[in-house]
C-alpha cells in the first residue's frame, strides 16, 4: 500500500518546485464583510483556458477559482467549472 503524503509533505513539496511566484496585494472586497480579493496573474488564467479550449474571457465566464486550505500550511487554489453559469 502507498504511504500517504501528510498535509505539510504536501506544502513542502509546492515550495521546493521550480514554480513561477508572483507575490500580489490582497484587498478588502466588500466593505465591511469577511471577504478579500487577490489578483491572479494573466499567465495562470491564460494557461488554464487554453487546457479547455476556451478563450481567458470564455474561461472567467465558465468557471469560478476555489480555495483549498486548513488541512495544511497556507492555501492552494485550483479552478472549477460553474454548474447552471453560478458559482
Amino acid at each position: 500500500m502507498a504511504r500517504r503524503r501528510r498535509p505539510k509533505d504536501v506544502t513542502r513539496m509546492i515550495h521546493e518546485t521550480h514554480s513561477l511566484r508572483r507575490e500580489y496585494r490582497l484587498r478588502t472586497a466588500i466593505p465591511g464583510k469577511k471577504y478579500i480579493e487577490v489578483t491572479f496573474p494573466f499567465e495562470v488564467v491564460e494557461r488554464e483556458a487554453r487546457k479547455v479550449n476556451l478563450t481567458v474571457e470564455e474561461f472567467c465566464e465558465q468557471y469560478t477559482a476555489v480555495a483549498l486550505f486548513d488541512g495544511f500550511d497556507g492555501v492552494f487554489y485550483t479552478f472549477r467549472k460553474r454548474h447552471n453559469g453560478t458559482a
